[in-house]
């Protein structure tokens, strides 16, 4: 029986006779792929996130143009309170990745985030189950990065939240000015049959 046994760290290939009705394909990933994929697409998710409020909140000096959201109080605190977020340290968690920083996440000029895979892949083997409390952690007062973040949002996006009574306000504002446009238009009908007559 022929193996292989020093060509990947962990792995022993058998080798047999081939047979082609019978391929298999081994695909082999990193250990801790799931988890670098899984902060790459926190880091295009939040990138995305400040990408929409740079397109929506910015001001042309030039031809005095204007985001849709450009002076709105509520989508300044959203996006500083996301931003502030970042900043976030949990209590038990090692200090040599108590931050995003040292997972090699590091925030950019224009505001979004840049992700080193190299530095989270060289820290990753001896601190996975701090680094997994660090986004996770759960306790009362004490809560990781991914679970503020949740909880800060869904304040804001979730049933019931800041930004469905905003907009119930605002719905019941346009219905009342609605109600107030057809009294009034009722009101010159009557005066314009008064004066035809």
């Amino acid at each position: 029986e022929n193996t292989i046994e020093d060509l990947i760290p962990g792995v022993t290939f058998t080798l047999v006779e081939p047979d082609e009705e019978n391929v298999v394909t081994v695909s082999v990933r990193k250990k801790y792929q799931g988890l670098e994929d899984a902060l790459e697409a926190f880091v295009s998710a939040y990138n995305n996130v400040v990408n929409v409020f740079n397109s929506e909140q910015y001001f042309d000096t030039d031809s005095g143009d204007t985001g849709t959201l450009f002076g709105d109080y509520s989508a300044t605190i959203i996006k500083n309170g996301i931003v502030n977020l970042l900043k976030t340290n949990v209590d038990g968690v090692s200090d040599s990745v108590n931050s995003l920083s040292a997972l090699g996440i590091e925030m950019t000029e224009d505001g979004t985030l840049d992700f080193d895979a190299e530095i989270f892949n060289e820290i990753i083997e001896d601190n996975e189950e701090d680094i997994v409390t660090f986004f996770t952690n759960d306790e009362e007062n004490n809560k990781g990065l991914a679970v503020k973040l949740f909880d800060y949002l869904d304040a804001y996006t979730g049933s019931g939240g800041i930004i469905e009574d905003r907009t119930d306000s605002y719905q019941e504002s346009i219905d009342k000015i609605d109600d107030e446009i057809e009294a009034k238009q009722m009101l010159i009908d009557k005066r314009e049959e008064r004066l035809w007559d």
